[in-house]
């Protein structure tokens, strides 16, 4: 019921832009929870519910929520532990053709017609946007199907190893500067651009080989994107390979999204390698990978998580259970040295910070959300509210307001009831 607490009261909160709530005991009664608030909110534009035990009831009721929503931009899905009925799964393709707004949507369904269907409303909703802001520019319509021209992927790597405004990178729509705007997530109008994104892109899809790799290896001297979204984007070991080169020569990444795509051993060894010379990235996810990587890979990747001091949050299955307990335990130390390091930072030893650990106050917490006030404990970052270390871009630090809730991998979130992470939501 804390957890229920902390979900409902996002209802009536007016600041929260963003909810990662991955692997976070997300079932169809906080499912439901979540298909109220879609029903009332109007500022979050990304919910992430992957990685949770969503069934036939979680999925028609977060539909319902979608059918009334006007501002949500990208829903995550993918990898629920139980099944839902190819029901519920025309269900939720009514509910996207209902929706104007949402643009990303992942999520594995068994029927054909559905998924055809939600692609089709989803890149009707990408189209709609990117010919609004062409509008908002003096740019006919007619005139803006006219000008499609050839993909210069080349053109393309050079701008962002030059760390300028890239073109089909850009959050939302298939064409670059004019691709739609996904809330939290799009790079618009002149603003610096500072998340790329691949998935989703047909074009990304289309491109050759060498063209995909060359455009990871300019990353390498990029000194502006913070966060690449590249979740099924035709990412296979010879990919993954480039992205650990860049993680060792990047200094301003902090988030990078390589989930669904096809990294085996060789991929997930050059990722380890990387990220043992990396001091900047926050997040990692590496989660449903459709092929297998051996233990061997995971034991490398634990070591490289050990010798890393920046990474605090990394998504993946793994066989080996001591490869895993490896990993979570720097994750955690990792968490806490952030914390730390920001207590010091306004003058809290190291003493005091642990001696002040208190229970949970879920309602008090639902409370907070629910007033847009400065919650405490879906800050990005480490385990206690607003002493919880920052995740890069994901972070919300010092007295800035908070714009991203995250429950993934929080132990309190976990420990809370169900009821109180449905009044969360």
């Amino acid at each position: 019921e804390e957890r229920e607490a902390v979900v409902l009261s996002f209802c009536r909160n007016v600041r929260v832009e963003r909810v990662e709530m991955s692997n976070a005991m997300v079932n169809d009664r906080l499912a439901e929870a979540w298909g109220a608030v879609l029903r009332s909110n109007s500022t979050l534009t990304s919910l992430n519910l992957e990685s949770n035990t969503i069934t036939t009831s979680g999925i028609e009721a977060l539909a319902s929520g979608l059918r009334c929503n006007s501002t949500l931009r990208e829903l995550k899905l993918s990898n629920q532990a139980l099944n839902f009925t190819q029901g519920a799964e025309e269900c939720l393709a009514d509910a996207v053709e209902a929706n104007s707004a949402l643009i990303r949507l992942s999520i594995e369904l068994r029927s054909r017609r559905a998924k055809e269907r939600i692609e089709r409303a989803l890149q009707r909703n990408r189209d709609a946007i990117r010919l609004h802001r062409l509008a908002s520019v003096g740019v006919s319509p007619a005139s803006a199907l006219a000008g499609v021209r050839p993909v210069d992927w080349a053109a393309e790597a050079a701008r962002v190893a030059a760390s300028e405004r890239f073109e089909y990178g850009d959050g939302g729509g298939d064409g670059g500067g004019d691709g739609g705007g996904g809330g939290g997530d799009s790079n618009g109008g002149g603003a610096s651009q500072t998340v790329y994104v691949a998935s989703g892109k047909v074009v990304w899809g289309q491109a050759k080989p060498e063209e995909r790799e060359a455009v990871v290896l300019s990353f390498c001297r990029n000194v502006r994107v913070e966060r690449v979204e590249m979740s099924n984007a035709m990412v296979n070991d010879r990919l993954a390979e480039a992205w650990g080169a860049v993680l060792r020569s990047n200094s301003t990444l902090t988030s990078l999204n390589l989930e669904s795509n096809t990294i085996t051993t060789s991929g997930i060894e050059a990722l380890a390698s990387g990220l043992r010379c990396n001091s900047t990235l926050r997040e990692l996810k590496l989660s449903n990978q459709a092929l297998n990587f051996t233990q061997g890979a995971e034991e490398c990747l634990a070591d490289a998580v050990e010798a890393n001091s920046a990474l605090i949050r990394l998504s993946i299955e793994l066989r080996s259970r001591r490869a895993k307990e490896r990993i979570e335990r720097a994750l955690q130390r990792n968490r806490d040295a952030i914390r730390l390091h920001r207590l010091a930072s306004v003058g809290v030893s190291p003493a005091s910070a642990l001696a002040g650990v208190r229970p949970v106050d879920w309602a008090a917490e639902a409370a907070r959300v629910a007033a847009s006030e400065r919650f405490e404990y879906g800050d990005g970052g480490g385990d206690g509210g607003g002493d919880g270390g920052g995740g890069g871009g994901d972070s919300n630090g010092g007295g800035a307001s908070q714009t991203v809730y995250v429950a993934s991998g929080k132990v309190v979130w976990g420990q809370a009831k169900p009821e109180e992470r449905e009044a969360v939501v």
